[in-house]
C-alpha cells in the first residue's frame, strides 16, 4: 500500500501557535547543508511536552511518498531574514556540496485528548540525506525567495523549498494519528 504524506501547515500557527486554533503546523528544528549551519532564530511556545522553542524555520508543505525508502522528503518553510541572507549567498556561490542534515516535525490536534501532537516527524533525531538532482538540468532541489513573504509581516520571513534523498543509512521517520497512535517508517537503506 502507498502512503503519501502531504501535509500543508499553517504558517500563521506556526509564528503564533494559538491552542484554540486546531490547524496543522510544524518546523525545522535544525537544518546544516554543506558546510553551512543555520541558526534556530524563530522562537515559538509549542504546546507538546517535550517540543523545542526554538526553530530554523516554520514549514508551510511537507511531502513524502512512502513507495520506496529512497523517495525524497520535500520541504517548503519559511526562513529569518538572517538564514535567508545566508542561504542565498551560500546557493548564488555554487560550490557547496548537498550534503543535508535536517530535524523536523509537524504537528496535529487530537480532539480525544484535547492536545496538540507530533504527527509526522524525525523522532527528534537528525537525519542525513542529500539535495535531490533535478532532471533534465541536473539542479539541486534548492530554493530561497529574494523577497519577504507578506502572509506572515512579522517576523519578516522568506520562503525556502529542498528537497532531501537519503544517503546510504537505514534512517526513520515517524508518523502518528494521534496521541497514542504512531508508525516507525523506513527511510534509507544501509549498503552492506
Amino acid at each position: 500500500m502507498t502512503i503519501s504524506y502531504s501535509q500543508e501547515c499553517s504558517v500563521i500557527q506556526g509564528f503564533n501557535v494559538n491552542p484554540n486554533r486546531h490547524q496543522r503546523f510544524g518546523y525545522i528544528d535544525y537544518l546544516r547543508i554543506g558546510d553551512l549551519e543555520f541558526v534556530p532564530d524563530i522562537h515559538a511556545n509549542v504546546p507538546v511536552d517535550g517540543a523545542k522553542s526554538q526553530h530554523v524555520g516554520v514549514i508551510s508543505d511537507l511531502f513524502w511518498q512512502d513507495t520506496a525508502k529512497v523517495s525524497p522528503i520535500t520541504l517548503d518553510f519559511r526562513l529569518s531574514v538572517s538564514n535567508q541572507q545566508k542561504l542565498m549567498q551560500y546557493t548564488q556561490g555554487n560550490n557547496f556540496n548537498s550534503d543535508v542534515l535536517v530535524e523536523f516535525a509537524s504537528y496535529e490536534y487530537d480532539p480525544n485528548a484535547h492536545t496538540f501532537y507530533s504527527s509526522f516527524n524525525t523522532d527528534k533525531e537528525t537525519i542525513e540525506g542529500d539535495l535531490e538532482v533535478l532532471a533534465p538540468d541536473s539542479q539541486l532541489a534548492i530554493y530561497v525567495s529574494k523577497d519577504p513573504e507578506t502572509d506572515v509581516q512579522s517576523p519578516v520571513n522568506y520562503f525556502a523549498y529542498l528537497s532531501i534523498v537519503p544517503t546510504a543509512k537505514a534512517q526513520q521517520l515517524i508518523s502518528a494519528t494521534s496521541v497514542t497512535i504512531k508508525e516507525v517508517l523506513p527511510w534509507g537503506v544501509s549498503v552492506v
